[in-house]
């Protein structure tokens, strides 16, 4: 898994996490010590900015 992981783009993981049952993602997030709906939100915006940072640039007016 870890050698996956480490050939995946942020986005990849983040639809592959998505797609997890729901009991592997609360598994996910009790091992990170988080509540089970944080790791998604996490991911997301890890996304987000990733994508914003390679293809803009920018981050001060991202969403404005």
């Amino acid at each position: 898994m870890w050698v996956l992981v480490n050939t995946l783009t942020i986005g990849t993981i983040s639809v592959f996490y998505s797609h997890l049952e729901q009991q592997d993602q609360n598994n996910i997030g009790r091992f990170f010590s988080l509540k089970p709906d944080e790791p998604k939100t996490i991911l997301q915006v890890l996304t987000l900015y990733r994508n914003a940072c390679a293809h803009d640039e920018r981050l001060y007016n991202v969403w404005s």
